[in-house]
């Protein structure tokens, strides 16, 4: 139960450190706009995810430009953080020490 704590703190920060969105100067309005017309619903599961009924892929933010962050479960049932890209790659996170087994 301990590791199931520290694993949802360590990803909750990761997804808002992952989430923040800085808009630099060079950055404007005409990129956000032609992203608009991209938009739409992305239906996906993360590489490795469990797909059993209760597991599998949880999304828990997105972006403007569409970056998308959350948690799933792997085929092993250990829990990983991800981040899925504009363009449908994917990047995985653990915890340090992250497994199932205590300690």
């Amino acid at each position: 139960m301990k590791f199931r704590i520290i694993a949802f703190i360590f990803s909750t920060c990761l997804i808002a450190v992952l989430t923040a969105t800085v808009q630099l100067p060079a950055q404007g309005q005409q990129n956000i706009s032609l992203l608009a017309h991209k938009a739409g619903l992305i239906e996906f599961d993360v590489p490795d995810s469990d797909l059993a009924p209760g597991l599998g892929t949880m999304p828990f933010a997105n972006n403007d430009l569409g970056a998308i962050v959350g948690l799933y479960t792997s085929a092993s049932d250990v829990p990983r953080a991800f981040l899925r890209t504009p363009d449908g790659n994917f990047v995985t996170f653990d915890a340090p020490g992250a497994g199932l087994t205590p300690g």
